[in-house]
Order: C-alpha cells, then sequence, then structure tokens
C-alpha cells in the first residue's frame, strides 16, 4: 500500500491538536472568550479583544467537540468519536507504541526493524488520514487563532500568567475544574508531531527510513515523560501492551 505524505501530514496535525485537546485548550479559549463577553474579563485595546469577538462571530465555520472527536478517533483510534459515524483506527495506538519503543530500543543495534515498524505505522496513518485535508485545514486554523489569543500580552497580565502554558492552567483551575498535566501533554503535542513529520519526511516505497539522530531525539522526549520501564518497552516493541495512554 502507498504511503501519502498529504495524509501523514493531517495525522500530524491531529496528534498535535489532540494533546491540546488533552490540557483542554479548546475548552480554555472557549471560556476565555465567554468571560470577556459578557464583560468579565477587560482586555483593553490590544489584539486579543479582536480575536475573541471574531471568535464568538465565526463559531459556525470551526469544528465542535464532536466533529473533532470523530476525528480523533478516526486517525488515532482514541475514543470519544461516535461510533455511528466513524470506525476508530484501532490499531493505530500499538502500532505508534511499537515504533516508538522499537526505536528506543533497537535503533542503534537493529534498524531494519524499526524502518519495519516505521513503514507499519506510516502505512496505517496514511490510509487513515486520506480525504481529511479540508477538515484539518478548518481545525489547523483554529488551533493557530487560539494559540494567538493565549500569547497575547493582554492575556497573560489578565491571569498573572508568563506564559500561554500558565494561562492554561489558571483557566483550568479556577474556571474549568481542576489543573490537568500541561507539560506532559505539551511535551508529547511537541515530540509526537515531530515524530509523524519525520515519517512524512521519510515515507515513499524508495525512502530510507532507517532511524536517524532526528528521530530518536523525538522519541527520547516522547518517552521521557511517559515514565515507562524497559520491560514495558520491550512489550510495546513486540505489539503488546500499554495501548492506553500515548
Amino acid at each position: 500500500m502507498d504511503i501519502v505524505r498529504e495524509n501523514l501530514y493531517a495525522a500530524q496535525a491531529l496528534y498535535f491538536a489532540w494533546q491540546l485537546e488533552q490540557m483542554r485548550m479548546f475548552h480554555v479559549v472557549d471560556r476565555i472568550a465567554e468571560l470577556y463577553r459578557k464583560g468579565l474579563l477587560p482586555l483593553g485595546s490590544g489584539s486579543a479583544g479582536e480575536t475573541l469577538r471574531r471568535r464568538t462571530i465565526s463559531v459556525v465555520s470551526r469544528l465542535g467537540d464532536r466533529e473533532r472527536a470523530n476525528l480523533y478517533s478516526l486517525v488515532l483510534g482514541v475514543p470519544g468519536g461516535d461510533p455511528d459515524e466513524i470506525e476508530p483506527n484501532r490499531e493505530f495506538p500499538p502500532l505508534w507504541l511499537r515504533f516508538l519503543a522499537s526505536v528506543a530500543l533497537h535503533a542503534r543495534y537493529d534498524p531494519a526493524r524499526v524502518e519495519c515498524a516505521a513503514r507499519a505505522i506510516a502505512i496505517n496513518a496514511s490510509a487513515h488520514g486520506a480525504g481529511l485535508g479540508p477538515a484539518v485545514d478548518r481545525l489547523s486554523i483554529d488551533v493557530d487563532e487560539m494559540i494567538s489569543v493565549l500569547c497575547a500580552p493582554e492575556i497573560g497580565q489578565a491571569y498573572g500568567a508568563g506564559s500561554l502554558w500558565q494561562v492554561i492552567d489558571r483557566v483550568n483551575a479556577e474556571e474549568l475544574g481542576g489543573t490537568v498535566n500541561t507539560a506532559r501533554h505539551r511535551a508529547r503535542a511537541q515530540a509526537g508531531s515531530a515524530v509523524l513529520e519525520w515519517l512524512a519526511d521519510h515515507a515513499g516505497p524508495r525512502e530510507n527510513m532507517a532511524p536517524d539522530s532526528e528521530l530518536v531525539q523525538a522519541v527520547d522526549q516522547w518517552l521521557a515523560v511517559s515514565g515507562l520501564a524497559d520491560e514495558e518497552l520491550r512489550a510495546m516493541a513486540q505489539g503488546r501492551g500499554h495501548t492506553g495512554d500515548f
């Protein structure tokens, strides 16, 4: 089966967005917009206010919670999608973890084994990422807009935060019922996205998918926040175990 780069880039964007979803970024920005609309969050004349006004008006053009959940489940196999509308990609989680564990354990000693795992996850992600360009584009625009809001100086000042991640933590704690492990999801968003980008850049029947230092670094960063023991990695490299959290 062919590996289509554009489909892997779609999977990359969805993985990144899904990790932002886990830290409740979408709900955080919607809550900020609601507070601003009600006059409970004065922001002055900065750019954030205009973006929040535009966000309130353009809600129809964005993907809703159910649409996003269906995309994540369709491509990444995560729970939450509507079973009446889509078939989850249940093969993605074990293939993903098998690939990461193979890189961690065999990159130096058995690159052919890693290349086999790379092709397996690339074929799977390519097949399930097909035809999703318009939806992924809409989602990416929304993500860019949310990040611009959270990075605005007036938003940071309003919440006494020095970064967009601190804003997320503050709104989660004060408005949405408690904090989440933002640092973990941030690390996974960045490292997992880098892994999928590497797969896309090295995809193709004639491309060399043997591991290089760039891939090893991204995998190490992903695994660093996972706390996996060696025996768990060995099981994952064989396609067994630890499929519930990725």
